[in-house]
């Protein structure tokens, strides 16, 4: 199940699942939404939903980069 997180079109996803994977990618890459996953996004998800998703993204980002800033090697 993990591994198919690459594959936002996996069976394993529901239509749900699917636009979160597809707009998790979007925002780590481009920093910004198109207009057509931000509609899919509103389908399925409040106001209130995606600004935490957005800043849930980014809060994770944030963390990856100054992990891998300082150097802090994972625990064994």
């Amino acid at each position: 199940m993990i591994a198919s997180l690459t594959l936002a079109e996996s069976e394993l996803w529901t239509e749900r699942v699917k636009i979160i994977i597809v707009c998790t990618d979007q925002l780590i890459q481009d920093k910004v939404l198109n207009d057509e996953n931000f509609r899919k996004l509103k389908y399925y998800y409040t106001d209130d939903q995606i600004v935490e998703f957005c800043m849930l993204v980014g809060h994770y980002v944030m963390v990856a980069m100054t992990i891998n800033t300082c150097g802090i090697q994972p625990e064994a």
